[in-house]
């Protein structure tokens, strides 16, 4: 397995958020967080992503893939730089050469390709969104871990960020993704995992 999560337990003080869940993932597949607001998904995704430590319980990543890309709910950008100098600025971050073909090949993608050379801080919610995607893309992870990736993207927008996560599955990459719209996203899915009163079990996908 890629990813393994064992007996993970996630406390905060007397407070307990979740406990005993655990999970496997392999390279090909997507994994959906499920629960409501609150229940531990973000917080879960940060333990995955090394942000987080767990209060118990591990989570084991194969050594030859542990390149991961991290979409929060803050974008990471910075307002003053442009579309460009923001994604050459984390690829240099992460040790790694832009590919400034790929990078405009993704803008372009987004409707962004003429907005290369714009102040980010003239974005929109929406336009800041496609370019956080294409920063985290631009790294060349082998785990991409995705929180609520389509807020403030138009429904056009939300089809083609589908579209293009469903081709990143097929190209071999494990996909951890946060989202409130599972009936929309079952199908894309190879495994479900539904946090509820504070554990977590797997629930069919459509596929499944």
């Amino acid at each position: 397995m890629l990813v393994k999560g064992q007996g993970l337990v996630k406390s905060y003080g007397h407070k307990l958020i979740f406990k005993n869940v655990e999970f496997e993932a392999k390279k090909g597949e997507i994994v959906l967080l499920l629960g409501a607001n609150g229940s531990g998904k973000s917080t879960l995704l940060k333990i995955i992503a090394g942000a987080l430590r767990p209060t118990a319980g591990e989570v084991n990543i194969d050594p030859d893939s542990a390149s991961i890309g991290y979409m929060g709910h803050d974008t990471f950008l910075y307002p003053q730089l442009t579309a460009l100098e923001n994604i050459l600025f984390w690829c240099k971050l992460y040790g790694k050469k832009a590919n400034r073909e790929l990078v405009h090949t993704w803008l372009k993608r987004f409707g962004l390709g003429s907005f290369l050379h714009e102040r980010v801080s003239r974005f929109s919610r929406g336009m800041a969104q496609k370019l956080n995607f294409v920063r985290v893309m631009s790294t060349d992870p082998d785990i991409l871990l995705l929180d609520e990736p389509v807020t403030g993207l138009d429904k056009e927008s939300r089809q083609l960020f589908r579209e293009e996560v469903l081709n990143l599955k097929q190209m071999g990459m494990l996909v951890f993704w946060v989202t409130h719209f599972p009936e929309q996203n079952f199908a894309l899915s190879d495994k479900a995992l539904q946090i509820k009163d504070k554990t977590a079990a797997y629930l069919a996908t459509s596929d499944n």
